[in-house]
């Protein structure tokens, strides 16, 4: 929203009044017919040509120097599907249901302690609203692998010694299972 708007800004400097509606025939029968002294629609693919430009160029510093991943630039071993929407509720079900019948068995929990380096390497277990919060003697023994693919974790943030697993709402019973595995009572 903010790049459109400061290509509107642009056009608006520049004393442009030519519309862009639908596509190129669109944008031929409404500037054409009013002539460019009116709407300067020149002007107007040019400014699109050196926005694409500067984006292009911003973008592709950005990916290359800080390694963004993009679609086709996964990790080794990781690939890309598109899922269709009933593809995505399945899968969002089955991964759910499985969540909270390992969580019940208490299986899950031995599965999230070794992944993040066994009980030994785990000082503290708290919680939020959506993240399992941990304080860790040695976050690099942190396999974000089977956090997110066999725990159904959402995501693996670390910060020194603080490492949050994101696993959304059923955070709470995760965070029992896990309490339970490692023998503490839970404390909030």
């Amino acid at each position: 929203v903010r790049n459109v708007g400061l290509s509107m800004v642009v056009l608006n400097l520049l004393n442009v009044r030519a519309i862009g509606p639908n596509g190129m025939i669109d944008f031929l029968l409404y500037n054409l017919p009013l002539g460019i002294g009116r709407t300067r629609w020149p002007l107007y693919i040019l400014t699109g040509l050196v926005f694409f430009a500067i984006y292009y160029a911003v973008f592709r510093f950005l990916i290359v120097k800080f390694n963004f991943k993009t679609i086709g630039r996964e990790d080794e071993g990781q690939e890309t599907k598109l899922y269709s929407k009933k593809e995505y509720n399945e899968k969002k079900g089955s991964a759910k249901k499985q969540a909270g019948a390992a969580v019940e068995d208490g299986g899950i929990a031995s599965v999230i302690v070794n992944a993040l380096g066994g009980p030994s390497n785990i000082d503290t277990v708290t919680n939020c609203y959506t993240r399992l919060r941990l304080t860790l003697e040695n976050p690099e023994l942190v396999d974000e692998g089977v956090l997110k693919n066999v725990t159904g974790a959402s995501g693996v943030i670390k910060k020194d010694h603080n490492v949050h697993v994101v696993y959304g709402l059923q955070v709470t019973s995760v965070r029992k299972a896990v309490d339970q595995y490692l023998g503490r009572n839970n404390e909030e």
